[in-house]
């Protein structure tokens, strides 16, 4: 039906990036019952996110054949998904294969053909179901990082997991009464790198568990470089038209967010941090200056401050204030707990996070599977200006300040009608150009 594959050519390579073949999508239901669905399939969408443990799927069903009733559909079901296609450029095949769960049918409706019926289906990540259904306590004394894997390996049984740098957060406490995910978040906040780096905990379209320093993100190779341009100059079908396509923007819509103040006051460039301690009685105040961040640990590193400008947002302490309760003697040992391990890196790890809420781009582009949550790209957006009023000594074509190196925070996968395109939203920490 809608999901019949397109744009490919006898050798089933695709002929430009958007094209892509719905192979199956297999419900299993109560009774362990089969049924391939992809034929009334008209699209589909996947999202990840760096601040998503899950994946989220959501399937379009038109339906003739009255599905549900026949696949006997409860909300209990498996889904067993698998895109492939063939690359243009290399012949090598590209597969995706996700296991799911349904979690709900959100949406239902019957069109002017009384015969025919469409809904659609959300799915998650089986261990993101699994984690309503428990509740867990304990204590802990251990790296904060071990912990989340700890919790994803034993109490959800999630086994492909990737770590990327390494915590030097550890700590003592209780787990109170909780589902598994939520402690997850919980280790996750209190979690910092050497360099004061917050951790992100997030799947990809692989259906691998990401845990990742920011710090070791922004480090990665950059997966590609993208252009914003209108017009195509290669032979329509060919490899050069393949690879123009599968690096052209196809739409941007933008927040530059250049205002100064509104991260000075979320604490991005200077903050006062006031530590009470009730265990031996003192007060502690720590002024956090922007001058002191690992800027080295950055996309761009480059600063996203100007020394010359009226106001020294390094120096407006005041702006951000943070008042935390310590208890020096609240365990033996060395062990920290987590708000004094707040006291050592709290504010760095909250510069680190607020100047990566900085510019913001919405950017859609040809479809690709490895355009991921957490990978690194590179926008490169022509400078505004009438080619023939350029001065002939610029030979740069293209806009140094808002292009440059920037983070995937959040990418959908989108197909409808068997055209695939990736719709990703990025953010840089830092200047591309230095001030």
């Amino acid at each position: 039906m809608n999901s019949v594959p397109k744009n490919f050519g006898k050798g089933k390579e695709a002929f430009i990036p958007s094209a892509i073949n719905l192979k199956s999508v297999l419900i299993t239901n109560h009774k362990g019952e089969s049924f391939n669905i992809s034929p009334i399939v008209s699209s589909f969408s996947i999202t990840e996110s760096i601040y998503s443990t899950s994946l989220i799927v959501s399937l379009t069903v038109v339906d003739a054949n009255n599905a549900i009733e026949t696949i006997k559909i409860i909300g209990q079901e498996k889904i067993s998904f698998v895109i492939t296609r063939n690359k243009h450029e290399d012949g090598a095949d590209e597969e995706v294969k996700l296991d799911l769960t349904i979690t709900d049918i959100p949406k239902y409706s019957r069109s002017d053909n009384e015969y025919v019926q469409s809904y659609v289906i959300s799915a998650v990540a089986s261990f993101a179901v699994v984690d309503k259904t428990l509740k867990i306590s304990r204590s802990y004394n251990n790296n904060t990082i071990d912990e989340i894997k700890k919790i994803l390996n034993t109490d959800l049984s999630v086994t492909d997991l990737v770590e990327l740098g390494s915590a030097i957060s550890r700590s003592k406490g209780l787990l109170r009464w909780q589902n598994p995910l939520q402690a997850v978040e919980h280790f996750r906040k209190n979690s910092f790198n050497d360099v004061g780096s917050p951790f992100y905990v997030f799947q990809r379209l692989n259906g691998q568990v990401v845990i990742a320093a920011q710090s070791d993100l922004v480090a990665e190779e950059v997966h590609e470089t993208y252009f914003d341009g209108k017009q195509f100059t290669g032979k329509a079908l060919t490899q050069d038209d393949y690879i123009q396509r599968r690096t052209r923007i196809i739409s941007c819509d933008s927040n530059l967010k250049f205002g100064k103040t509104f991260n000075s006051v979320a604490g991005a460039y200077a903050s006062e941090n006031n530590y009470l301690d009730y265990g031996n009685k003192t007060y502690t105040k720590l002024d956090f200056t922007y001058n002191d961040f690992p800027l080295g640990n950055t996309l761009n590193q480059n600063s996203s401050l100007s020394t010359t400008a009226e106001i020294d947002y390094s120096t407006t302490f005041k702006a951000h204030c943070e008042y935390i309760s310590t208890n020096e003697f609240a365990f033996e040992g060395a062990t920290k707990n987590n708000n004094n391990l707040r006291k050592e890196n709290g504010h760095v790890v909250k510069s680190f996070s607020e100047n990566l809420d900085a510019t913001t781009h919405d950017v859609e582009l040809f479809g690709d599977s490895f355009l991921n949550a957490g990978r690194v790209i590179e926008l490169k957006f022509p400078k505004s200006q009438d080619p023939l009023t350029r001065d002939t000594s610029q030979a740069e074509i293209y806009d140094d300040n808002l292009s440059g190196k920037y983070l995937i925070i959040s990418a959908v996968h989108t197909s409808k009608d068997g055209e695939y395109f990736t719709n990703v939203r990025v953010k840089k920490d830092s200047m591309s150009v230095t001030l």
